[in-house]
């Protein structure tokens, strides 16, 4: 399935959702659904030596060269967060990254059903698209890093190639 057909399933799936939350209003006993917004950006200077760049076809040891200061963008992100009812709670996060081939980006989008519990236990779904939870390194807004300024391999690999479209259950 292409990732364009998936950003619409999950698109409709979610204006399925937010249609329901009006006769979910009347049944939890009048919860207003509540919405937030978050963002980051990461604006970068840079003050590159005056080799050019291997990635513009010289011989520099960096990314950036020619010896001119340069301001760069290396991403700007927004997240959304509705939890709709007390229960059932909608994630979109979407990422601009000048250098990536596709520069707009809907990295995670997911709803979470967790009801109450009376035990010990709780259970949890989530349906949509979404990182696997492996590292308590991802803390941060946009699934970034809290501790350094870049991830290790395994998260690294896992940002870039695992994202999977499905659901998941938990218990916790």
């Amino acid at each position: 399935m292409a990732r364009h057909s998936i950003v619409k399933w999950i698109t409709g799936g979610a204006l399925s959702i937010a249609a329901l939350v009006p006769p979910l209003h009347a049944q939890d006993g009048g919860h207003r659904p509540s919405f937030k917004f978050m963002g980051l950006g990461d604006v970068r200077l840079v003050f590159p030596d005056g080799a050019t760049s291997s990635f513009d076809g010289g011989f520099g040891r960096f990314r950036y060269g020619g010896g001119d200061p340069l301001v760069r963008v290396g991403e700007a992100a927004l997240i959304g967060i509705g939890q709709l009812t007390p229960t059932v709670l909608a994630v979109a996060h979407v990422q601009h990254n000048p250098q990536l081939s596709s520069e707009v980006d809907v990295v995670e989008a997911f709803v979470r059903y967790r009801p109450a519990s009376s035990s010990r236990f709780r259970t949890s779904l989530r349906a949509g698209f979404f990182f696997p939870e492996v590292s308590d390194e991802q803390r941060g807004t946009a699934w970034s890093n809290v501790y350094t300024l870049s991830n290790n391999l395994a998260n690294t690999w896992i940002a870039e190639e695992v994202r999977p479209v499905g659901g998941e259950a938990s218990l916790e």
